[in-house]
């Protein structure tokens, strides 16, 4: 059974209204068609350095912890990054994360996906 963990940064500074929503998003996910690791994108911002910010879940639903370092990911067609993760993520586990992406298309699709590019 996939559970919800915040990652201690994120778990001391969340303010309440935006952690109950983040759970009742979690809540609402079948995990039926999950597997390995995958992402739910809750929302989409831009910082003041016009940075695109992505906040997903990313879901570990393997049953081994799984470390996210240097992992090129894509957000559509529009956003490319690199990323690496402060913490591992246990099996059988969902943390909220936001991805910062410099480098993306001034458009902007609303129901883009959060990709891992495979390096194999």
């Amino acid at each position: 059974m996939q559970q919800l963990i915040f990652e201690e940064k994120w778990d001391k500074t969340i303010a309440e209204e935006d952690r109950t929503w983040i759970e009742s998003q979690f809540e609402n996910i079948s995990f039926d068609d999950h597997s390995g690791i995958s992402f739910t994108v809750l929302n989409h911002a831009f910082n003041h350095r016009n940075h695109l910010l992505v906040t997903a879940l990313v879901h570990n639903c393997t049953d081994q912890p799984v470390t996210i370092k240097d992992q090129s990911m894509t957000w559509g067609t529009q956003a490319t990054g690199t990323f690496t993760l402060p913490v591992a993520i246990d099996a059988n586990y969902s943390m909220p994360w936001t991805f910062i992406f410099t480098d993306y298309s001034n458009e902007i699709d609303q129901d883009a996906e959060l990709n891992m590019i495979s390096t194999n």
